[in-house]
């Protein structure tokens, strides 16, 4: 009988086998490092355009603060030209009520029996301070006040006797009164200016 000897054989083939293992996995393991390469060369040129437009989008978000810094700042000086603007027209149309309120208190007093020392205007009143020769002629200049279509709400604050030189006793007064909402129209002295 004939021997053969199959052990080289099997050994080769286990070898050969191993070797192609080898080699598939090998082959495995240089695509799967090749892809990965690719894979993260995709992802940094991605991420390098996304860090560029990051840097586009900062740049252009600066730009516009710039605006906006630039539009808050017309604004204020918008809104406080309009306010000098209100101003203003607040006072043209104010602009001869002190002209008017003085120039009617002439015709409110007493003649030669009354005088006035001290008229304090403010922006809803008006505050007269003044001598007179006795009470009846304080309370008559007070009625011709509230008749008068520059006051409101007159009232009387303070009365006291008061003497002067050669012993002459007199009554000082304060009275205090509102303006109304409405002036009237300027008169002729406004006209004449």
């Amino acid at each position: 009988m004939i021997r053969i000897n199959l052990l080289p054989f099997r050994r080769n083939r286990k070898l050969e086998e191993i070797r192609r293992q080898v080699s598939v996995v090998t082959l495995g393991l240089v695509v799967m490092l090749g892809g990965l390469w690719l894979y993260t060369q995709q992802m940094d040129k991605r991420m390098t355009r996304h860090m560029a437009k990051i840097d586009t989008v900062r740049q252009e978000l600066d730009q516009y603060k710039n605006r906006a810094e630039t539009v808050n700042e017309i604004k204020k000086s918008l809104n406080l030209l309009q306010e000098k603007l209100r101003i203003v027209e607040e006072l043209k149309s104010k602009r001869y009520e002190h002209l008017e309120l003085l120039a009617s208190l002439p015709d409110l007093m007493v003649a030669e029996k009354m005088w006035i020392e001290n008229v304090k205007s403010t922006s809803d009143g008006v505050a007269i301070k003044g001598v007179a020769f006795d009470n009846p002629i304080i309370a008559d200049f007070m009625k011709r006040l509230e008749s008068s279509p520059f006051f409101t709400a007159v009232d009387l604050k303070v009365t006291q006797n008061r003497e002067f030189k050669d012993g002459v006793n007199l009554k000082t007064f304060e009275v205090t009164c509102r303006k109304p909402s409405a002036i009237p129209a300027p008169v002729a002295v406004a006209a004449g200016k």
